[in-house]
């Protein structure tokens, strides 16, 4: 088993999507010499699970699970125990799409930036929550299918969350979260005939979370979206996990096509279709969700219910986690 006949492949197919030169990776997989360094460590966490980041089981195969095959994992596994061969031939760095800046379909339709001027992170200390209120003008609904935030500077940015606040009186329901930024999280865009909906005369409230790194800087945060072309046919709500009935292992019925986001620590957090008999879609640790991308793909007439096995309550920052069934 050499770099050049197996192992670059097998970084291709889980790795290089975060791991390369410009992306969210902490280190680039393009080249033998970037990862000779790294192959023990990288072998340590895929022999534990940390690694592609994926943490759920359930019974049904999902679209878009992030696991490495036990065929790839032998392959990595091997060519290390075996000292790590370059073979015959090697390039000088793995092709793969170079990385860009939208991970959307196509431009966004409007970028809206936290606020006119960047925040000053300081060196040290603790930095609260920010919070920053923009008008985007929309005169209008506009209806949601892609939303992605780009941080202005990573290396402080935690994680960020947009919300949708409407205005008064106007018809909503659920909470406003519209789309995060975590790192290793990817824009998975809705299924056709879904989207999100902003009502007119909203606001969009950015939830920034700095983390000092030893050096002050500053961040401008930008929000993309993309519009679905007319009204869909589901409209996406999302429900929050700290709103379920507050007992051990609480049940809760969810609006077909609803995203589930966890903001509270908890011991596992369980997914079920019922469409019929009910099927185990996921089974999840909560605080390991904010890796997780995956999203339910409702069939007609098919419901979801969550159950969530609190454990002390204590608060984490854990983003949305999604999940979508073959």
């Amino acid at each position: 088993i050499t770099w050049s006949a197996q192992v670059s492949d097998v970084l291709k197919r889980n790795c290089l999507e975060c791991h390369r030169s410009g992306d969210i990776g902490p280190f680039s997989m393009e080249s033998y010499a970037e990862v000779e360094g790294w192959a023990e460590t990288m072998l340590e966490t895929i022999d534990n699970g940390r690694m592609p980041p994926w943490h759920g089981s359930g019974g049904r195969p999902l679209a878009n699970e992030r696991r490495m095959s036990e065929a790839d994992q032998k392959v990595f596994r091997s060519w290390v125990e075996q000292g790590m061969p370059i073979g015959a031939e090697m390039a000088a760095k793995i092709e793969y799409p170079e990385a860009k800046e939208w991970h959307l379909q196509h431009d966004p339709d409007v970028v809206v930036e936290m606020r006119d001027r960047a925040f000053v992170v300081p060196a040290e200390g603790t930095v609260d929550y920010q919070y920053f209120v923009v008008d985007p003008g929309f005169t209008e609904d506009k209806w949601v299918n892609e939303a992605q935030i780009i941080p202005g500077n990573r290396s402080v940015v935690h994680h960020a969350i947009a919300f949708i606040r409407p205005p008064d009186g106007s018809e909503f329901r659920g909470v406003g979260w519209l789309t995060a930024y975590v790192p290793g999280q990817r824009i998975i865009p809705l299924p056709s005939g879904y989207a999100r909906k902003v009502p007119a005369g909203s606001k969009i409230v950015f939830q920034m979370h700095y983390t000092p790194n030893g050096k002050a800087t500053t961040d401008r945060t930008r929000l993309g979206l993309i519009f679905a072309p007319e009204p869909p046919r589901h409209a996406i709500e999302v429900v929050g996990l700290d709103t379920l009935e507050q007992r051990d292992g609480p049940v809760q019925d969810l609006p077909s096509g609803a995203v589930v986001d966890a903001q509270l620590s908890g011991s596992a957090a369980d997914v079920d279709a019922v469409l019929g008999p009910r099927e185990r879609l996921l089974e999840d640790p909560l605080p390991q969700i904010p890796r997780e991308e995956q999203r339910i793909r409702p069939g007609a007439g098919d419901r979801r219910k969550q159950r969530a096995d609190r454990g002390d309550g204590q608060r984490l920052h854990t983003p949305t986690a999604t999940l979508r069934s073959h």
